[in-house]
């Protein structure tokens, strides 16, 4: 009867359940309706995986590590193509730097030979520059022409020779400075030499505050044993009726 009473409370969640004849049950009898109602109440287990489960599952599994493994080559291929390129790039755009770079640098040399074109030639009045021709006279009562080769005139002006010159020397202290101006012109140039904006002279001659040996009629200059103070700016200035022609040297004198 004790079991009966255990029993109750299942007994009483299930519809179907004649509670007149509870009293009249046996022990056996009562557990069939107990499993019956645990049956009824519990859920259904979910079906255990077969191994056609575990293999389809597995390929599945196999399946998108491929893809991803895939996916993973094409990234790394293409990052690979695009670093590539990058660095062509990088490289061109360099060497498009550098040309363009040459190409101002050709040009501000080119604008600063032409500048000081310009500035050497100077006007000349009342004058004709490399006059070689004959000279046609009109007299006022004919029409006659004569030639005099006593009329005709060269002018030239100066032109300092440059080639193979090195305008900027470096030497170290005790060393001969040797600068050169070599110029031609019609009438022949008269050379002048500057030493940071002042006028020098043969020191030879006349002791002059600066020690510089003036050779073939200043065609080149010479300071020996040169120190720190001799370091500057040298200007050769060739003149004539024609015109002035001038050559700078920036010399560096170190220890």
């Amino acid at each position: 009867m004790a079991a009966e009473h255990r029993l109750l409370p299942f007994l009483v969640a299930a519809n179907s359940v004649n509670y007149g004849r509870l009293s009249k049950l046996t022990c056996a009898e009562a557990l069939v309706l107990f499993v019956h109602i645990v049956k009824m109440v519990k859920p259904k287990r979910e079906k255990a995986a077969t191994g056609r489960d575990v293999v389809k599952l597995k390929k599945q599994k196999e399946k998108k590590q491929e893809m991803l493994d895939s996916l993973n080559a094409q990234k790394r291929f293409f990052q690979k193509e695009f670093d590539k390129k990058f660095g062509e790039l990088q490289a061109a755009i360099k060497e498009l730097q550098t040309a363009i770079q040459k190409l101002q640098e050709d040009f501000n040399q080119k604008i600063q030979g032409v500048q000081m074109e310009i500035d050497r030639v100077t006007a000349i009045p009342d004058k004709q520059i490399l006059l070689d021709a004959e000279e046609e006279k009109h007299d006022n009562s004919s029409d006659s022409h004569y030639s005099d080769e006593d009329d005709t005139a060269k002018i030239v002006p100066p032109l300092i020779d440059r080639d193979n010159v090195e305008l900027n020397p470096r030497l170290p202290v005790g060393r001969t400075l040797t600068l050169f101006c070599d110029a031609n012109g019609e009438p022949v140039p008269v050379l002048k030499w500057f030493v940071n904006g002042t006028l020098v002279e043969d020191s030879v001659s006349n002791n002059y505050q600066f020690n510089v040996v003036f050779g073939d009629g200043a065609k080149f200059i010479q300071v020996p044993n040169v120190t720190l103070e001799d370091k500057g700016v040298y200007k050769c200035v060739a003149t004539n009726t024609a015109g002035a022609d001038e050559l700078i040297y920036k010399v560096d004198i170190f220890r």
